[in-house]
């Protein structure tokens, strides 16, 4: 009888633990918007973005018309297909594209500047003024630093700064500080200035993905093998760290509110959900079989949009072949 009441007691804390859990948030498949590739596709989707009005989504991958190399807009969340738009770094607030060597407005594809230099990636202000890169070595007419700050409006130099190896690259919704990847850090910078202001060190790794909260307070950097950290930004002080997976870790995406963050990595394909407060892993769902690129949440915070590479998924879960997929962040 001793026995039977100790094994009921523990069925019941397990029950109670697996409800208490059920109260946290986490991540529940609704949909998914845009083409079904087939399984071989050679195609690639890394990148998804949603409108500050949540009412459109872009993703880069294959289009209705075929193209494979640029931009893909679709209506938020019904899927229909609005337009193509060229390939290149897409600005916040959905006005501008950063090609290889141009700025051009999304809406119209008119050039609005030139580009002096190539660079291997970017990531525009906030508020659109400016575009910083990370400038390419064979690209660049001339070596040095390695991250370059150029004006939206005409495309004129800003500043150029850091001597480091760079891998990925954030501003902050103050439109002042950036924050770059590196070996074993991640370093923060006035943009405007090219002072170095702050060090985020102790990943081991290199950073592979960098976001900052909407309040700018803390900071979520992934590494190369898995691993993501969430930041007091303020403090320079490490919150958490956790392994999310077992290959690159993508930009992550914190909800609008800045109480969970998410991130998708490469390799294993997975989306993470994350816990800020306490670094929980609250969900974790495999989204394609070739991995995860960047995701977003949508502006209300109800629902992340993840890209799929492709690739049939064991068991078949969702369906094969890419697309964007749409969860529900349960409350």
């Amino acid at each position: 009888m001793f026995i039977r009441n100790v094994a009921w007691l523990v069925l019941l804390i397990v029950f109670s633990a697996a409800g208490a859990d059920d109260t946290k948030p986490r991540l529940l498949f609704s949909h998914k918007i845009g083409l079904d590739w087939p399984a071989n596709s050679p195609f690639w989707m890394n990148f998804v973005a949603i409108s500050a009005d949540g009412a459109s989504v872009v993703s880069n991958g294959q289009t209705p018309n075929g193209d494979v190399r640029g931009l893909g807009l679709w209506a938020f969340p019904d899927g229909k297909f609005i337009r193509a738009a060229p390939g290149g770094v897409l600005s916040g607030d959905f006005k501008l594209i950063a090609t290889a060597r141009d700025l051009l407005a999304l809406g119209s594809g008119r050039r609005v500047a030139p580009l002096a230099e190539g660079y291997r990636f970017g990531a525009f202000s906030p508020d659109g003024k400016y575009f910083a890169c990370i400038r390419d070595r064979w690209l660049a007419p001339e070596r040095g630093a390695s991250i370059s700050v150029a004006r939206t409006s005409d495309g004129s130099p800003v500043r150029k700064f850091g001597t480091r190896f760079t891998t990925v690259l954030a501003i902050d919704a103050d439109n002042q500080t950036l924050a770059s990847g590196h070996w074993d850090n991640v370093t923060l910078w006035n943009l405007l200035s090219g002072e170095r202001i702050g060090l985020l060190a102790g990943f081991g790794r290199y950073v592979s993905g960098v976001a900052f909260s909407k309040d700018g307070r803390l900071l979520a950097a992934g590494t190369d093998t898995g691993y993501l950290q969430i930041w007091d930004v303020a403090d320079r002080r490490r919150m958490h760290a956790m392994r999310v997976g077992y290959a690159e870790v993508s930009n992550p995406a914190f909800s609008p509110d800045s109480t969970l963050v998410a991130a998708g990595t490469y390799g294993d394909g997975t989306v993470s959900l994350v816990e800020v407060a306490s670094g929980a892993i609250l969900s974790q769902i495999q989204v394609s079989m070739f991995g995860c690129g960047s995701v977003a949440f949508s502006p209300d915070g109800r629902y992340l949009v993840t890209p799929s590479n492709g690739g049939q998924l064991r068991p078949r879960r969702f369906d094969s072949g890419g697309s964007i997929r749409v969860f529900r962040v349960t409350q």
